[in-house]
């Protein structure tokens, strides 16, 4: 009978004590939807050739994964792979395939004052037809495939500042070794509304 009394009390007494654990456990915070746009322009001198922008729009927050971007084709580029035993010799051809395009990959985090550390890698990939003045083309279906191996070219960047509602960032200027081409990378934060 003692103990009848005793397990309510102490019951209480658990919950009660433990009140303050559940009232001090913080309720996430709502995600916020972004826009980010990222431009490619890319310039010979001072002249610009070409301006690309690309826009992912996603949410910040602790459950957010951020945004992601594939763009492109997959290029044919055929390899020669020795087979047969020690008195046959051939070889056979065999064909693999190459990214070309673009790629972007961003994430962005809300800091405590109202502005977001913002992740972003970026790469684009491109062919080179040799024998065309060292000039990069975009290959697409329309045009003829190249004759021989396709060269490519390839820019990566990652990088990782902080950026408030309606600000843009000028992120790289580089210029290719082969083309002196300068590409440069821009990007825009806007929170939707």
């Amino acid at each position: 009978m003692k103990n009848a009394r005793v397990l309510p009390v102490c019951v209480a007494g658990i919950l009660l004590g433990t009140g303050p654990l559940f009232a001090q456990q913080k309720a996430h915070p709502p995600d916020v939807p972004v826009k980010l746009t990222v431009v490619f322009s890319e310039y010979e001198g001072s002249k610009k050739i070409s301006s690309l922008p690309y826009t992912l729009a996603f949410s910040v927050g602790d459950r957010a994964q951020g945004g992601m971007l594939r763009l492109g084709l997959r290029v044919p580029v055929k390899q020669g792979k020795e087979t047969g035993g020690e008195q046959q010799h051939s070889l056979a051809e065999v064909t693999e395939y190459q990214d070309v395009g673009t790629s972007v990959d961003c994430h962005a985090t809300a800091q405590d004052d109202g502005s977001f550390l913002v992740s972003l890698t970026a790469e684009r990939n491109s062919v080179f037809e040799p024998g065309a003045q060292d000039k990069p083309i975009a290959w697409h279906p329309g045009n003829s495939a190249p004759t021989e191996q396709p060269i490519f070219s390839a820019f990566r960047m990652r990088s990782q500042w902080v950026m408030r509602d309606n600000t843009t960032v000028e992120t790289i200027e580089a210029a290719d070794p082969i083309t002196a081409r300068v590409t440069k990378v821009a990007v825009t934060l806007n929170v939707v509304k």
